[in-house]
């Protein structure tokens, strides 16, 4: 005959009751009441360990997943205008006849610097 009831097996569990118990277990001088409250103590450490460890990997896979997927993609896109933005502007300032001569080359690399700069700061429109 089984002494334990189907009411009893799915009986809901909660830290602070599991706090309690623990507390009345170590009353007991009976070496099974000792053991069982720290076999809770035990179970509830790694339980809350296993926890932190859940949302670790959630919080590592979203992250993934932005990177991976849609994030990743839409970033790089950005990156890669911002890069065939100052293509186009450099190529534009080299086919410029800048009056001069040496002044009007240095002009040139000069405004091409900064169009370079401007892109790897994140600043050019």
């Amino acid at each position: 005959m089984n002494l334990v009831s189907e009411q009893n097996k799915h009986c809901k569990t909660y830290p602070e009751m599991n706090g309690k118990i623990v507390e009345y277990l170590r009353i007991s001088d009976s070496p099974i009441d000792l053991y069982a409250a720290q076999r809770i103590v035990e179970l509830e450490e790694q339980l809350e360990q296993a926890q932190l460890e859940v949302n670790r990997l959630k919080e590592a896979e979203h992250v993934r997943t932005y990177w991976t997927r849609e994030g990743l993609i839409e970033h790089l896109r950005e990156q890669n205008q911002k890069l065939i933005e100052a293509h186009n502007q450099i190529l534009a300032l080299t086919t410029l006849k800048i009056d001069g001569g040496l002044d009007g080359f240095f002009t040139k690399q000069r405004i091409s610097r900064n169009v370079l700069q401007e892109v790897q700061h994140g600043t050019s429109t």
